[in-house]
């Protein structure tokens, strides 16, 4: 009986070390499960970012106003009956002194 008992204590030892141990135990443990909270956040604010985008790309393909908006503020584009005016600010005495 006592080997049994002997037998049942090491193995129990073995396991609770393996559980205690860095490789595959408890701390692995909370590091695997601080990585996937952060992992999830990432994943949300992708999400997010791809709904923004998606919005953006229908607006593109469906609203006329919004093809002509992004072509006036990205390519300088203008109307075949307007001037295009650039307004270039004056520098002032703290930015030319810097």
């Amino acid at each position: 009986m006592k080997i049994i008992y002997g037998s049942m204590v090491i193995v129990l030892l073995v396991l609770i070390g393996r559980l205690l141990s860095d490789d595959g135990g408890l701390s692995e443990y909370y590091h695997l499960q601080g990585r996937v909270e952060e992992l999830e956040t990432n994943l949300a604010q992708q999400r997010e970012i791809n709904l923004e985008l998606e919005q953006q790309v229908y607006s593109l393909k469906n609203d006329a106003m919004a093809i002509e908006s992004i072509a006036r503020q990205t390519l300088g584009m203008t109307k075949s009956n307007e001037t295009f005016y650039m307004v270039i600010e004056r520098a002032t005495t703290e930015d030319s002194q810097d």
